[in-house]
């Protein structure tokens, strides 16, 4: 996964994310007079006359706006405290008996207004990830003339689980919408949550250089021996696993050998002799190495950009292995 450290607010400005959490907490609450907030459709629906005991304490206890504020705002390091406090809720709402309560609440909190809103828009834009931080291998779109945003918002801990958190800042994720449906509601214990790691310096992608050169010198396409597999760093086979596990990653990437070798053969056409020629002939342009190295990828040579496009981590990790791109 992609590490979320920062945000921006609504005039571009960086912001830390806690602020950013502040701001989704106010788009949450206000809007224009026909608005209802997900605050005050708790406070109508406790007022209703409810049946199950269970479901009206909940009620009550959530639509205290210094309750809502927490659920919403709550660092994701803090959310395990909250799912305790919240034990006996849990309990109520996981039970298929109370599938309509559940449901209820979800929709109480507003999760698909806010998914189809701008308010979704305003959060997807102010955490600023082009790509998906879980695969890295798709957009995750937002468009700014419509306000309104192409990509899926994963709930870390499961909203059908933990419902009361379907609209809290540290558990929404933007995501692409196949890691959305390949995570759904299992075991997170072994995934690593982008606001508080990154995943993707925890492995590296690798291919068989060999092959990759017979390819180059013989002229033959025929990539179906060519191997690219996923190494995990030291001390986190585990987790790599799991994420293969849920996210396919490995399997997903099997699926660019051909960019594998675009890498390579660029690699031969471009020795470092060839580069200084590019910086050369490039210098009074104000380009930079690592812009000449991006030039000659074609993405993006900087781990902290591999949010900004789709096989970014992918491409970087093979242009090292084959030379193309320093490994600093």
């Amino acid at each position: 996964m992609i590490a979320i450290t920062s945000a921006y607010d609504e005039n571009g400005k960086a912001i830390s994310l806690t602020d950013a959490a502040e701001n989704h907490f106010k788009n949450l609450i206000t809007g224009k007079s026909n608005y209802k907030s997900p605050l005050s459709l708790l406070k109508a629906e406790a007022k209703t006359g409810i049946i199950k005991k269970e479901y009206e304490e909940f009620l009550l206890k959530v639509s205290d706006e210094k309750e809502f504020k927490k659920l919403v705002v709550c660092e994701f390091n803090k959310l395990p405290s909250i799912i305790i406090d919240y034990k006996e809720y849990n309990t109520f709402f996981q039970d298929d008996k109370n599938k309509i309560e559940r449901d209820k609440v979800i929709e109480l909190f507003s999760y698909e207004r806010f998914r189809k809103n701008n308010r979704g828009y305003k959060f997807a834009k102010s955490i600023n990830i082009k790509t998906c931080p879980f695969c890295n291998n798709h957009f995750t779109l937002i468009r700014s003339a419509s306000k309104m945003v192409d990509c899926d918002f994963d709930h870390f801990y499961s909203k059908k689980k933990y419902p009361y958190l379907s609209v809290s800042f540290f558990n929404l994720i933007p995501c692409c919408h196949v890691c959305n449906i390949s995570k759904s509601d299992g075991d997170i214990s072994k995934l690593v949550n982008p606001y508080v790691d990154n995943f993707f310096n925890k492995f590296k992608f690798t291919s068989d250089k060999e092959t990759i050169i017979k390819f180059i010198l013989n002229g033959s396409r025929d990539f179906s021996g060519l191997k690219i597999d996923t190494i995990p760093e030291s001390g986190y086979a585990d987790i790599l696993e799991e994420h293969n596990k849920v996210f396919h990653i490995n399997e997903i990437h099997q699926e660019h050998k051909d960019i594998v070798f675009e890498i390579y053969a660029k690699a031969y056409k471009y020795p470092t002799s060839r580069k200084k020629e590019l910086k050369k002939l490039f210098e009074k342009k104000f380009f930079s190495n690592e812009e000449i190295e991006r030039f000659v990828l074609g993405n993006y040579v900087m781990p902290e950009d591999i949010n900004k496009r789709p096989l970014s981590k992918f491409m970087q990790d093979i242009a090292k292995e084959a030379g193309l791109i320093s490994k600093t």
